[in-house]
């Protein structure tokens, strides 16, 4: 919003932003492998911010580059189980290696944005804390590529993260959140490592109940569709 309260008015790139991200979560929609960027914008329908659209598309985690094939996110149960195991070990081992070298300084950080992300209201708007989290551990830690590997994972798992429609996941992840840096200041990695385990885990149970219902409708809504396209074409 501005200062008006009046929301902002949408640019024509996040317009079509949101509406092919919209698509690409829609069940309905054949979840296709495109030979390139200009077939993509085609069938989306995208003017002259397609090449913003997609870039944004493929920073979020909505594509996925195969070369010069460009492939729409298929929301794999698979994929998400694999995400959150890696993050479980990441975020424990980051934990384990930064506590010795912490200052108070990066203490008050990881506090501020566990703060800032227990304010929500949705998984979706505390995403760049979590990241802000990870990046202050692995800075301490003194292994940068801890932080290209998160980065990348986190990239993966932001679509997933539009499936917590009532606010589940971020509510079981909050108080982990705000109590993130008092683990760390009372000396009790193993107990937050602990939670980071069980935290993640129940999430991913949660979230993978409702990829495999996912999965279920856009199975048959693909086959429902190829049956019209099918008649269509007699």
């Amino acid at each position: 919003m501005d200062i008006t309260g009046k929301p902002k008015p949408c640019s024509g790139s996040e317009r079509d932003y949101v509406r092919v991200r919209n698509r690409i979560l829609d069940p309905g929609l054949d979840k296709r492998l495109f030979p390139d960027e200009k077939e993509l914008a085609s069938y989306f329908d995208l003017g002259t911010s397609s090449t913003a659209v997609i870039d944004q598309l493929l920073t979020e985690g909505f594509l996925e580059k195969l070369g010069s094939r460009i492939e729409l996110c298929r929301f794999e149960p698979a994929t998400w189980i694999r995400c959150v195991r890696l993050r479980i070990n990441l975020d424990s081992l980051s934990s384990r290696l930064a506590l010795p070298r912490l200052r108070e300084s990066e203490l008050d950080r990881i506090q501020l944005a566990g703060r800032e992300f227990s304010k929500g209201p949705r998984l979706l708007d505390g995403r760049e804390q979590i990241l802000a989290i990870m990046s202050v551990l692995h800075q301490a830690a003194r292994r940068p590529l801890f932080s290209l590997v998160t980065q990348d994972l986190h990239r993966q798992i932001n679509p997933y993260t539009y499936f917590d429609h009532d606010r589940t996941l971020f509510d079981n992840l909050k108080p982990l959140l705000l109590n993130f840096s008092n683990y760390l200041r009372t000396g009790t990695v193993e107990k937050l490592c602990r939670e980071i385990s069980r935290i993640y885990q129940e999430n991913c149970r949660i979230l993978t109940g409702r990829l495999t219902e996912f999965k279920r409708h856009h199975k048959d809504a693909t086959a429902q569709t190829r049956v019209l396209e099918k008649l269509l074409s007699l």
